[in-house]
């Protein structure tokens, strides 16, 4: 499952906007790149959902909700109390990568044994402290979905890979 986050990464963040005024998050204008990307790959028969967080203030968790209605995204939704770590509101087997452009949520992904990928929407990455895989807010969308498809591949390898070695240990010990 490709999981994307909604701030900054399909609705475009408002540096010193107004976050916790009502409205706010239900008029953000789309990145539509990512919008496209999403898209995209659903039609490529992708699993993708949306995992994102939301304020407590009784009309953020509505207006993302009605957002993604409104700019014809569909697809399974988490969304998480602010603050939380998203890794503790999914489940079932792999992969799991998630897309953000938030690196705090993007370590606690990778902290939990799962795979992230840092999009840099032109606003983000001042401080330079991902170090790990990233798409870009000026790529085309067919170059982000074959880095995102390449990632997929790499982690289903990997993990029949890792199972072959354990088979293999398994049966040394015998």
């Amino acid at each position: 499952m490709v999981y994307f986050d909604m701030d900054g990464l399909l609705a475009k963040y408002i540096p010193g906007g107004e976050y916790t005024k009502k409205g706010y998050f239900l008029n953000l204008e789309e990145d539509p790149v990512m919008v496209a990307v999403i898209v995209e790959l659903q039609r490529q028969d992708v699993d993708v959902a949306i995992l994102s967080q939301y304020l407590e203030n009784g009309y953020a968790l509505q207006e993302k909700k009605q957002w993604l209605k409104n700019h014809n995204i569909h697809c399974k939704q988490i969304f998480v109390p602010y603050g939380s770590n998203k890794d503790l509101y999914i489940n079932g087997s792999g992969p799991h990568i998630l897309i953000d452009d938030y690196t705090k949520n993007l370590k606690a992904w990778e902290s939990a044994g799962y795979v992230a990928i840092k999009y840099y929407n032109g606003i983000n990455g001042t401080h330079k402290t991902w170090k790990g895989r990233s798409i870009y807010h000026n790529q085309e969308p067919n170059d982000i979905i074959e880095v995102i498809k390449e990632v997929l591949q790499d982690v289903k390898t990997e993990k029949k890979h890792k199972g072959r070695n354990s088979f293999v240990q398994e049966v040394r010990l015998e």
